[in-house]
C-alpha cells in the first residue's frame, strides 16, 4: 500500500497518526487498539513499509514481521488496552473509543517529542478526542498509517492471546 491517502492530510499537520482496534467482537481476551505515526514517505524511500496492508489481508505468519517493520520505521506508536472485565461493563463502541484514546495517550507518553496534530481513525463511530481527527470507513484498506496501526493491534492481540493460552490452554 502506498501513502497517497495519508499524503492528502500532510498539509494539515506535522505528525499524522493512524488508529485502529481489534477484538471488539471477540468472545475472549481484551480489546486492543494501536496508534502509529509514520514518517512522510516518498516512493524513493525504503519500500518495506509500503508492504504493510490491512491486518485482515495479511496472513497470520507475516504479521509479526510486519509489526517489526512498523516499529522500526514509525516515528511513534502506542497500544491501548480495554480489559475483558471492562468489556463486560461497556458496550462495544464505548470500549473501542476508550482503547483508541488509550493508544494515543500511550503513544504520546512513550514519545514526548511527538505532538500528534491529526488522527485518521478506522471506522465510522464518533470518538471523543480533542485532537483533530477524521473517521475513515474501511480505513485500514486506504491509509498506510491506519494499516500500520491495524498490524500492531492485531499482532499485540495475538501475542497476548497466545501467552494466555500457554498459561491456561483450556
Amino acid at each position: 500500500m502506498d501513502n497517497t491517502f495519508d499524503s492528502m492530510y500532510y498539509g494539515r499537520c506535522e505528525y499524522l497518526a493512524g488508529v485502529d482496534e481489534v477484538g471488539v467482537t471477540s468472545i475472549a481476551g481484551p480489546l486492543i487498539a494501536a496508534c502509529a505515526v509514520l514518517p512522510r514517505l516518498t516512493p524513493a524511500d525504503d519500500l518495506q513499509l509500503f508492504q504493510i496492508d490491512d491486518s485482515k489481508k495479511v496472513k497470520r505468519k507475516y504479521r509479526p514481521k510486519f509489526a517489526e517493520i512498523v516499529q522500526d520505521y514509525a516515528l511513534a506508536y502506542g497500544i491501548g488496552i480495554v480489559a475483558p472485565v471492562e468489556l463486560d461493563v461497556l458496550n462495544g463502541a464505548v470500549a473501542s473509543n476508550l482503547a483508541m484514546r488509550r493508544a494515543i495517550a500511550d503513544c504520546l507518553s512513550r514519545y514526548p517529542q511527538i505532538t500528534i496534530d491529526f488522527v485518521l481513525i478506522d471506522g465510522n463511530q464518533p470518538i471523543n478526542l480533542k485532537i483533530p481527527h477524521q473517521l475513515v470507513s474501511q480505513g485500514a484498506s486506504k491509509s498506510l498509517s491506519i494499516a500500520a496501526a491495524s498490524i500492531l493491534a492485531k499482532s499485540y492481540h495475538s501475542e497476548h492471546m497466545n501467552a494466555r493460552h500457554n498459561i491456561n490452554p483450556y
